[in-house]
This record gives C-alpha cells, sequence and structure tokens, in this order.
C-alpha cells in the first residue's frame, strides 16, 4: 500500500495543497478527495488525470471537491476517441448522490453529454457501509456527519488491503471527535490513521489537545496529523507527533 500525500493543507493554506491524496493498492489507484488545488498538485505529483481508477468523496466542501469538475473534464477530453474510453468510478453513499448531480451537472451535462459520459458512479445504499473492488481493496465509509459541521453530510473511511490483511484510517474532517467512533475502528490490522489537527480552537476542526486526548498512548506511534495549518509542523514536533508531508509517500 502507497498513500500519496497530494497536499496536506487546510482549506485556506497559502503553503500547502489541499488535503487530497492517491491510495495505490495492487495497480489500482484511488483519489481521497478532490479539491480545488488538484490541478497543482497532480502536476507537481507522479500522477496524471488518467491514472485515477477511483474517486472516494468525504463531503462537499471547496477544498474536497472543487477540482472534480476539472478532473472529469480533462479526462474526458484527453483522448479523442471516446468509444471504450477508461472512465474513472466515483465511490459514494446514496445520500451523497444529490449534492454530486448539484455540483457536476451544471457545468458537464449539456453538449447532449450526460455524468455518465465523464465517469461511473456507484452508490452504496444508506444501509451499506463498505464495498470491495478489484478483489483485493474494501472501503468502509464511516458516517460523520455533524460531527464535522452542522447539518453536513460527512464520511471517515477505512481502506482495507486484503492481501496484505492491512488496513489506514482516515478521519477527512472532523470536530467532535468524541461523538465518533474512530477509536472503535482500530483494530491489529491497522497500519496508520490519518487525523486531521488544528492548532485554534474552532467549531469544525478538532484541535491538537482534542486529537491527542482522544486516541490512546498506544495509537500514537501509528498516528498521523494532517489538513493542518501552515506553521503547524513545528508545533507537532515538540509534541512527537508525526505528520504528512505534502509529496512524501508513505509506503506500507
Amino acid at each position: 500500500m502507497k498513500i500519496y500525500p497530494l497536499g496536506v493543507g487546510q482549506g485556506f493554506s497559502t503553503k500547502y495543497f489541499h488535503n487530497n491524496y492517491i491510495i495505490s493498492i495492487s495497480n489500482t489507484n484511488i483519489l481521497i478527495d478532490a479539491g480545488t488545488t488538484l490541478r497543482f498538485s497532480l502536476e507537481a505529483s507522479p500522477y496524471t488525470y488518467t491514472d485515477i481508477d477511483y474517486i472516494l468523496l468525504t463531503h462537499f466542501h471547496f477544498d474536497h471537491v472543487g477540482g472534480l469538475e476539472e478532473l472529469l473534464q480533462r479526462r474526458y477530453w484527453s483522448t479523442t476517441s471516446k468509444q471504450n474510453q477508461k472512465k474513472p468510478q466515483i465511490i459514494i453513499k446514496e445520500c451523497q448522490l444529490k449534492q454530486l448531480e448539484s455540483l457536476l451537472s451544471p457545468g458537464l451535462c449539456n453538449q447532449n453529454l450526460t455524468l455518465h459520459d465523464y465517469c461511473d458512479i456507484h452508490t452504496l445504499s444508506d444501509e451499506q457501509s463498505s464495498l470491495t473492488i478489484e478483489n483485493t481493496i474494501e472501503i468502509q465509509f464511516i458516517d460523520t456527519t455533524n460531527f464535522h459541521c452542522e447539518d453536513m453530510i460527512s464520511f471517515a473511511l477505512q481502506i482495507y488491503d486484503l492481501n496484505k490483511q492491512q488496513n489506514i484510517l482516515f478521519s477527512s474532517d472532523i470536530k467532535k471527535l468524541k461523538n465518533s467512533n474512530l477509536k472503535e475502528q482500530i483494530n491489529q490490522e491497522t497500519v496508520a490513521i490519518f487525523q486531521d489537527v488544528d492548532l485554534t480552537y474552532n467549531p469544525v476542526h478538532a484541535h491538537l489537545t482534542e486529537v491527542l486526548s482522544y486516541y490512546p498512548d498506544t495509537c500514537r506511534p501509528i498516528l498521523y496529523a494532517m489538513h493542518y495549518p501552515d506553521h503547524a509542523p513545528n508545533t507537532f514536533s515538540q509534541y512527537n507527533l508525526s505528520f504528512v508531508q505534502q509529496g512524501i509517500p508513505i509506503m506500507y
């Protein structure tokens, strides 16, 4: 499993790209979120638009979906032959479908084209929390609705490499950690926890002290801070907390 941080910054970061990732397992590339800086972060990475096989969307803030339409446009128009063109697959929960259509339809549903010309949309029912793809990867959606922002649908993710019997936990954006069941998802096969961390107390992101008090000390060796402020790395070092670095892959 290879975790490539396209960006690690908060939505308003001027130093880092948005907190989007490519997870590579058995030659399958999964994009987690597609913020407005995606056009720059992909260009700076070893990946291209056509390398992306699957797209997961945790919620619909601009730093997580603002670059999605451009990704699909570039992917579609990158080849003149549309017949048998490989399309990326967007995997979402049923409760996210209307949001996805509202986001993409104005720009893509024209010239006799529909969303399905640009991508395949795989919708999980509200009762279904997980999906296996390519026979080697399991994706679990963990409901965090109202735990990031009031009245906002959001999800954390757990991604399993079934061949290696490993998994990673990805918080996406969350404030109310104590209301969530993220800790309960951690098991002996969990090799990394990617957790958004803020250094100011606010209503939508967990503060560093809240993160450190939520996870048990036994999790500290596998805990990585992400989605952080521009000045955060110096503070993380003081707390002996590992943090994801933009453009530097993590391998398992």
